[in-house]
């Protein structure tokens, strides 16, 4: 093994196994350090800023060209120390002595293979078994970690909590001093700073009630905005799921009923069988007289009989994320989950029983089946159909996803420049349930497919709620950074979230904004 395969001195040893962790620090100590800048300091951090992000936009414009490899920008190295997050593009950075990953989505892990010899990768271990299944990456290198404990990496302490994004998607709360030699704190390791950094994540008051978190300043927050603009206040999470799970339960318990009552193209079937049963009983007087009648009679009484209606389910999906959709449909009419080898082999990654026991090798057995996002459209569907019947009679296709999320009714297109308050009262009253769930204008009674606003990022009204509840420093946007006007514009909502922070300390109101479930605001 070459020096630059061999793990950096003063960390810990590399793993034999997925399932062996990190040992775990004693427990989190202090934070001594205030970084709330005055005038002056603030004006040389802006600057600072302006040029980090400038350089940063550079670099990642340079045209590829064969061994050329960026220079990671300064997001995703932790200020002041030797930890990178999600920098797997950049190859192995200069002074990086840990690297973590926030999840197994492509964007995250770019350029992460089987030949990695960077340096130790810390995620969790759901994380760990997918991108050692689907990129082959070394065990020797993979140092899976447990959530909601304190470990000592690098010089600093380090505690994963649920994303809630994807399966196995982790936030990363780091608490410690300078541990970076270019950096002016290096010198003070009496001097503590706490960083919060999410990866990909949907904000809950969960996270913020988290001890990691709770009742705790961050200097930096390293912020995922992928939906940081108020044209996306979509529904939460358990609303969507539960819509879906309705939905559906509706239209099986609906075909059951028909059936039960004797309408319907199931139910007319059933019917026609027993008018059958009564002709085949006259036919016997007929003493197997060898005439048309009964010749007719007995090919009709040798056709295999008709189902009733019975509906497939498709629901498209990521390589990893949108499980709980597909769970809770399962749940709601007690069906099995169908899915094809590769994606059963990355639920089995998961180390999620109750998904497992779900799932069935039968196509006809599970009644809903597990697709890409792409393939939720009529005409894929019906073709889909096609190949199952006369077993499933009929097609219902969801297609979760974010940006399917129509604004209409939001404060975006009611006001061009909504406050915090008004965000705040206007999308925290947001409802969603199946009613509100319509089929594309393509649609039949047969087949019909829907876009779903679901998304496991967080919403606009989501980030305001969990920012403004956060006793944070300073926020670093970490997507959608590639133009100055877009950095602009979240730089605005930084800025209204730290006026209503100060708002509300000082009129006395709890610093957590009031939320209906500990699972969204």
């Amino acid at each position: 093994m070459s020096d630059s395969a061999t793990p950096a001195k003063g960390l810990l040893k590399p793993l034999s196994s997925l399932r062996r962790s990190v040992s775990p620090a004693a427990g989190p100590s202090k934070i001594t350090s205030d970084l709330r800048p005055n005038a002056f300091t603030a004006l040389m951090q802006g600057n600072s800023l302006d040029k980090q992000w400038s350089e940063a936009a550079e670099n990642e414009a340079q045209p590829w060209r064969k061994g050329y490899v960026r220079p990671a920008p300064f997001y995703k190295i932790l200020d002041g120390m030797t930890i990178a997050v999600d920098a797997f593009k950049y190859g192995k950075i200069p002074g990086v002595e840990a690297y973590f990953l926030s999840h197994a989505h492509s964007d995250h892990y770019t350029n992460l293979s089987s030949s990695w010899c960077n340096g130790p990768i810390y995620c969790s271990t759901g994380t760990a078994n997918l991108i050692r299944y689907k990129l082959g990456v070394k065990d020797e290198w993979l140092h899976p970690l447990e959530f909601d404990k304190v470990y000592d990496i690098a010089g600093i302490k380090v505690t994963l909590l649920d994303a809630n994004h994807c399966p196995g998607s982790s936030i990363f709360v780091f608490e410690g001093p300078h541990t970076s030699p270019t950096s002016p704190y290096h010198k003070s390791p009496k001097k503590w700073f706490r960083y919060l950094h999410c990866g990909d994540f949907r904000a809950s008051p969960a996270h913020l009630h988290h001890p990691a978190l709770k009742g705790k300043k961050v200097d930096i927050c390293y912020l995922d905005t992928t939906y940081l603009n108020p044209r996306y206040c979509f529904p939460a999470q358990e609303q969507v799921v539960d819509a879906c799970a309705q939905l559906i339960k509706s239209r099986v318990e609906g075909d059951r009923e028909a059936l039960k009552r004797g309408s319907g193209g199931g139910a007319q079937l059933v019917r026609q069988g027993e008018m059958m049963k009564g002709w085949l009983s006259k036919a016997k007087k007929e003493e197997e007289e060898d005439t048309p009648s009964a010749l007719m009679l007995k090919e009709e009484e040798e056709k295999p009989a008709k189902p009733a209606e019975r509906l497939l389910v498709m629901v498209g999906t990521y390589s990893i994320g949108k499980e709980r959709i597909v769970k809770g449909i399962a749940r709601a009419i007690n069906a099995k989950i169908y899915c094809d080898q590769r994606k059963k082999e990355i639920f089995a990654c998961q180390d999620d029983p109750e998904l497992m026991s779900m799932v069935t090798d039968d196509p006809l057995e599970g009644q809903i089946h597990v697709t890409w996002l792409g393939q939720i459209k009529v005409d894929e569907l019906s073709d889909y159909l096609d190949k199952y019947r006369p077993h499933f009679t009929s097609i219902v296709g969801l297609r979760p996803t974010g940006w399917t999320f129509k604004p209409e009714g939001t404060m975006a297109l009611t006001l061009k420049n909504p406050s915090v308050l008004q965000m705040l009262s206007k999308e925290l009253q947001r409802s969603y349930n199946p009613s509100w769930m319509t089929p594309t204008k393509d649609s039949t009674r047969i087949v019909e497919a829907y876009g779903v606003p679901y998304s496991e990022h967080s919403s606009f009204a989501e980030l305001t709620c969990f920012a403004v509840s956060l006793d944070c420093v300073r926020f670093i946007p970490t997507v959608n950074v590639g133009s100055k006007k877009s950095r602009q514009a979240m730089a605005g909502w930084f800025d209204k979230w730290a006026m209503e922070r100060k708002r509300r300390k000082a009129a006395g109101e709890p610093s957590m904004v009031p939320h209906r479930t500990m699972n969204y605001w």
